[in-house]
């Protein structure tokens, strides 16, 4: 053989014989599969980077538009007439889009009913709001 390919296997077999010839080419094998090996895993680590990006970029747009509509909507509230408000399980205020029975929006949150409602209507409208809670079914007064 007068290939480069054929002087490599001459000298291995002068080194070792067929043995040597066989750990050398099982170490060609194993440098060329791991070395695709490496390439599909940097590949699809970079795909899923991209993909990652991509989804980090549309929640980051879509809590943008969120943040956006959100705003119009305590503004379209604010201006009118409606009051809208949250409340937790106990009854407490966590949010109010307006002033209410004669307190400031900032007075409002973080209290009752208990503590905000005339005592003539309190005790029907709680127990209205606890029925609700606790059935799931809306009612009306």
């Amino acid at each position: 053989m007068s290939t480069w390919w054929g002087n490599i296997i001459d000298q291995l077999n002068a080194l070792g014989g067929q043995r040597a010839l066989d750990t050398a080419t099982a170490l060609v094998i194993f440098i060329v599969v791991m070395g695709l090996a490496w390439f599909m895993w940097r590949r699809r680590s970079q795909t899923q980077t991209s993909h990652i990006r991509s989804l980090e970029t549309e929640q980051l747009r879509l809590t943008a538009e969120l943040a956006t509509l959100l705003h119009r909507y305590e503004i379209a509230l604010r201006g009118s007439d409606v009051t809208v408000f949250t409340q937790d399980l106990d009854l407490r205020y966590t949010s109010i889009s307006n002033d209410f029975l004669g307190h400031k929006v900032g007075e409002i949150i973080d209290r009752t009913d208990e503590e905000l409602i005339p005592a003539e209507s309190r005790n029907d409208v709680i127990e209205m709001k606890r029925s609700v809670f606790e059935t799931g079914q809306s009612k009306d007064r």
